[in-house]
């Protein structure tokens, strides 16, 4: 008599099968934006069945919106003394390393911007992640505008170093351009 031999089965983990889908679809929309990254890719290079994504993220939107919750740069800057908040946040922002692969959510965020599925969700993102947060820190009058006015400069700013290349912004004049953003950014702390 033979016997018959059982197919393994895997053993399932959720969370690893989360966060892989997460790291894919990151690096997805990093290099094609959210209308040129496609489920089926996604799935592909994170080794899951794309009906994965429905079951943990609902849909594709709702995997795009996730790729941005991330622990926020902003976390940081709750620690840091008032009048230091804008050097603070130049340093940080000026001094940020440009990911060799993986997300990059400036790049992301250019990439897919034009798309009128996911537009609600970027200013959502930005509204939430990181205006409304800073508006916190900053407290006062107009704290929400002063807060908007820095997060415009930091995607500005950042768009402008890493991804066109401005000469006036490279790193030969990285200290420069910190101390003349700094004391701006200091101006909206302040101000109110």
């Amino acid at each position: 008599m033979s016997e018959v031999l059982a197919k393994p089965t895997r053993k399932r983990d959720p969370v690893a099968t989360r966060a892989k889908l997460l790291e894919s679809a990151r690096i997805a929309f990093t290099e094609k934006g959210y209308e040129g990254a496609g489920l089926r890719e996604i799935c592909r290079n994170a080794g899951v069945d794309q009906a994965l994504v429905k079951r943990y993220f609902g849909s594709k939107e709702a995997l795009f919106r996730e790729t941005f919750d991330t622990g926020t740069w902003i976390s940081d800057m709750q620690a840091v003394p008032r009048e230091e908040l804008g050097e603070a946040i130049a340093d940080f922002w000026i001094n940020r390393v440009t990911p060799n692969h993986g997300f990059d959510a400036t790049m992301a965020l250019l990439r897919s911007v034009g798309s009128q599925q996911v537009n609600a969700q970027l200013r959502d993102v930005v509204e939430n992640q990181h205006i409304n947060r800073l508006a916190a820190i900053l407290g006062g009058r107009n704290a929400h505008q002063r807060a908007a006015l820095i997060i415009s400069q930091i995607i500005g700013i950042d768009t402008s170093r890493r991804i066109l290349g401005v000469d006036a912004m490279s790193d030969v004049h990285r200290k420069t351009v910190r101390g003349l953003w700094s004391v701006q950014i200091q101006a909206l702390v302040d101000t109110e």
